[in-house]
This record gives C-alpha cells, structure tokens and sequence, in this order.
C-alpha cells in the first residue's frame, strides 16, 4: 500500500500558498481582493524597486490600510500591519525581515479589510471526493464546527464550492 496523505498534497499546497490560491479563485470567477505578491527571488534581485511597486500599487489602488502575509504563514505570525507597511521604506524593511527566515518563499499583500470575520465569518468546508463532510466557520469569537443543521451561510460556501471544483 502506497502512503497516503490528507489532504492530498496538491491540496495543501493551494491552500498554503496563498498567491496561487487567490489566482484559482480569481480565474474561477469567484472575488478576490487586489492582491499583491512577492516571490523571494524578485525581492532579492531588487529589493527598492519591489517595496516601490507595493506602495505604488497600494497607493493606485487606494488599499488605505494594507495588510500583508507570508506563504506558509500560520495564525498571525509575521503578519504584517498598516503601521508597518505605511511607506516605501517600512515595505522593503517588512520584506527584509519576513525573507530573513529561510521558510517564507512569498508574501502576499492586500487591502486590509477592518471587518474581515466580523460582518462575514470565514468558512472552510471539509468534502471527501465530492461529498461534504464538514464546515468549520470563525468569526474572531468562537470557532464552531457545522453538520446537519447548517445556517444559510454554510449552505451559499457549499454551493460555491460545489460550483468551483465542479461537484
């Protein structure tokens, strides 16, 4: 018997990688925020002209506040914040320091959202195959693990699921 992961590690990959997983969701059709990411190798190779590009296009895209995350991030750890990502130079030093640690290979920058998981819980929903299992939804409170008796907004995370993966 071949060993067995779950999820599958392509999965996994999309799911971590945040920069691939907006761009699946944005080619499905499905909204995503502005986005900007950043790979280790362009940072590297030009590290003022990259923290350049992120406020320019944080300015141009009238973000307000920006809100950034490196790939393979977990919880909040080396977030970044508005106060930190105000200015070209807090930019390229937030990279300098996110790209010192060996395990981060992008960053991911956005506009911050100040009622993300507020207004909207984040949902993720669990399937084997095409068959759901599970939903797990935050709202910054409490997490709470859904089954049979789903509120309306499990049921709309269903059906986009069910219409991006083609169920």
């Amino acid at each position: 018997h071949a060993p067995k992961i779950f999820p599958p590690a392509k999965y996994a990959d999309l799911i971590y990688d945040k920069c691939d997983y907006y761009s699946f969701l944005s080619e499905r059709g499905l909204p995503v925020g502005n986005t900007v990411c950043v790979n280790r190798h362009e940072f590297e190779a030009a590290p003022k002209a990259t923290a350049s590009r992120i406020a320019r296009q944080s300015k141009l895209a009238k973000w307000g506040e920006a809100f950034a995350k490196p790939v393979w991030g977990t919880n909040a750890i080396d977030v970044g914040r508005h106060a930190q990502l105000n200015t070209q130079p807090k930019i390229l030093k937030y990279l300098t320091q996110t790209f010192a640690n060996q395990r981060y290979p992008k960053v991911v920058f956005q506009k911050f959202y100040s009622d993300f998981e507020t207004t909207v819980p984040q949902i993720r929903t669990y399937w084997l195959g095409d068959r759901y299992q599970y939903s797990m939804m935050e709202d910054h409170t409490e997490h709470y693990l859904t089954g049979a008796n789903d509120v309306p907004q499990i049921e709309k995370a269903k059906a986009i699921a069910r219409e991006t993966f083609n169920y």
